[in-house]
């Protein structure tokens, strides 16, 4: 099994804790509970394979850079593929979970997003997805 993991992480403090990306991901991740669809579900994977009488199960976490910040060629290619496929994807991932579950109205989702791409964007914002 293999799937991006919530929250997005960071190992050196370069995303405020109030920076709208972060937020972002906060809001996602209430709004999955709510709907009974938890978001940081990847980290039980393991277990839950163990609990279904599976042997030899292990986990590896790869980083997934959240767009060209590391320092490396192959690191830097998969942050491209991510910024791409999270700046291609963000409005869908995210207005459906804010509209319908968090009972945001679109015009507050859409200004929202705003300083999301902002921040999804930002090389000082060292971000990265557990895979």
């Amino acid at each position: 099994m293999q799937e991006v993991a919530f929250p997005l992480r960071c190992d050196d403090d370069t995303i405020p804790e109030d920076a709208p990306i972060r937020k972002w991901c906060y809001h996602l991740m209430e709004a999955s509970k709510l709907m009974g669809m938890d978001l940081t579900n990847p980290v039980h994977y393991a277990d839950w394979m163990r609990d279904a009488g599976f042997v030899n199960v292990t986990t590896k976490i790869l980083m997934l850079p959240g767009n060209e910040w590391p320092k490396g060629r192959d690191m830097k290619l998969r942050g491209q593929w991510m910024l791409q496929n999270g700046l291609d994807g963000l409005q869908g991932f995210t207005v459906a979970l804010f509209t319908r579950v968090l009972q945001w109205p679109i015009e507050e989702v859409e200004t929202f997003l705003i300083g999301v791409r902002k921040d999804v964007k930002n090389r000082q914002m060292h971000a990265w997805w557990p895979v």
